[in-house]
């Protein structure tokens, strides 16, 4: 059967499986771990996008999304590594690739289809009325998926064909450079928000034209007026040396979602990625004023944004499926020093100590993990990204008070605030692979 007539196949079979998943009381577990400030919607997620879903539309008080943004695998066939980023006193570690995600399928494009169709399926239902949904391809998929797009949310519903292009990237010589990707928009409903962002559009020659009811403004180049954005949107890729790059695989630029989220979104509206890589989209909503929810299997990914959301000081609840909790490897040791002085107004301390990770079990080469261990036996502290104090931990859910983080003039290993008699103070620390480490004490 070719895969052109297989499509209502995938699309019934995807609707089956849906309606029992939607019927399926026994939804899948996720635990709130940790908090970052006042989190309100905010959500960081590590488990399965599916789960998350599910569990997402069984929630009564949940909060409609007013806008999707999906940045999937491509159907490219390949293994992506990150890069991660360590550093030692003055000394940076460079070229240490660990696994990221796999973007090979199961029955090929049909499995590649038949994954990304059932969640949309979900994703439908979570939008609000006045929504819309962005689905992230290139050229290997994005034609099937229009047309599975069109039969499960409407041909009337379809918004916009938005073509992003770049200059980075290869080039064959058998065929044009291929430098663009498409991104699908689709509305909820009969009416979606929509707010034009405004860019210049130069007269011809430069020259003005005088039109009546025109207004024309000139620059450097020459004369322009503005106009609604194009479809077509001309942003750079994330550069090696850009400040927002994590050395995640497949980053996306901030631009580019800034422009997405102002046309199609309000100040205070919910956002969500359930692909959430390297938390584009929640650093840009959160910048923007708007909620977020990011959601990834990857701990790697997890390392990622969590760094990025850190360092913008964005409040979120990080949430963890049960799964994810009860399989995890006990491949950490390390310690933290915490006393409080009495004669100096109950002022606490914190010293971290030794944090190691057990090399043979990160997804890196085996050269890395010599590298790796090598510099861990130098440097106890090495792999630490980030560490956090929760003065008054209640043994559940750790609230992160003081956050420290890890940027390009090092990071403090001692901390010192006040905190109350008999309470329980807890400090968690996560490396740059997505592992953490946990202490407390009753003082």
């Amino acid at each position: 059967m070719s895969l052109l007539t297989s499509l209502p196949e995938i699309v019934e079979e995807c609707r089956r499986e849906y309606e029992r998943l939607r019927n399926d009381a026994d939804t899948p577990g996720f635990r709130m771990v940790e908090r970052m400030g006042s989190t309100g919607d905010n959500r960081l997620v590590l488990g399965d996008n599916l789960d998350w879903l599910r569990c997402s539309l069984a929630e009564p008080d949940r909060r409609p999304v007013s806008l999707i943004y999906i940045d999937p695998p491509f159907y490219s066939k390949s293994n992506y590594r990150a890069e991660v980023r360590i550093a030692s006193g003055n000394r940076k570690v460079t070229g240490v690739r660990s696994d990221a995600y796999q973007d090979r399928w199961g029955r090929g494009m049909q499995g590649f289809l038949s994954m990304l169709t059932l969640r949309l399926l979900f994703m439908r239902d979570l939008l609000a009325e006045d929504g819309g949904i962005i689905v992230h391809l290139d050229w290997r998929a994005v034609h099937y998926v229009k047309v599975i797009m069109d039969e499960l949310f409407g041909q009337t519903r379809f918004v916009n064909e938005i073509i992003w292009t770049y200059k980075s990237g290869g080039a064959s010589s058998r065929a044009f450079a291929k430098k663009h990707d498409t991104l699908l928009y689709y509305a909820a409903g009969r009416r979606h928000y929509f707010n034009p962002v405004k860019e210049k559009s130069y007269n011809r020659a430069f020259r003005p034209y005088r039109f009546r009811g025109v207004r024309e403004y000139k620059d450097e180049l020459g004369w322009y007026t503005m106009v609604n954005q194009k479809d077509v949107l001309d942003v750079d890729m994330v550069g090696r040396t850009a400040g927002e790059r994590t050395g995640y695989a497949t980053q996306k630029p901030e631009k580019l979602l800034e422009i997405l989220l102002e046309s199609c979104t309000k100040p205070g509206d919910v956002c969500a990625d359930y692909f959430g890589g390297s938390g584009t989209l929640a650093a840009v909503a959160h910048r923007m004023g708007r909620q977020f929810i990011s959601c990834d299997s990857s701990p790697l990914a997890m390392a990622a944004t969590r760094k990025r959301l850190a360092m913008l000081d964005a409040p979120f609840a990080y949430c963890v499926s049960e799964s994810e909790i009860s399989g995890r490897a006990a491949d950490v040791t390390a310690d933290a020093h915490i006393s409080q002085t009495a004669s100096e107004g109950l002022l606490c301390s914190v010293q971290l100590g030794a944090y190691r990770r057990d090399c043979t079990l990160l997804p890196v080469s085996a050269p890395d993990r010599k590298v790796v261990g090598e510099l861990q036996d130098s440097d106890p502290l090495s792999l630490v990204d980030y560490w956090c104090v929760d003065p008054d931990y209640d043994g559940e859910n750790f609230q992160s008070t003081y956050c420290f983080v890890r940027t390009k003039n090092g990071m403090t290993d001692r901390a010192e605030f006040l905190a109350g008699p008999n309470k329980r103070v807890a400090v968690k620390v996560y490396d740059a692979f997505g592992g953490f480490g946990l202490w407390e004490r009753r003082l």
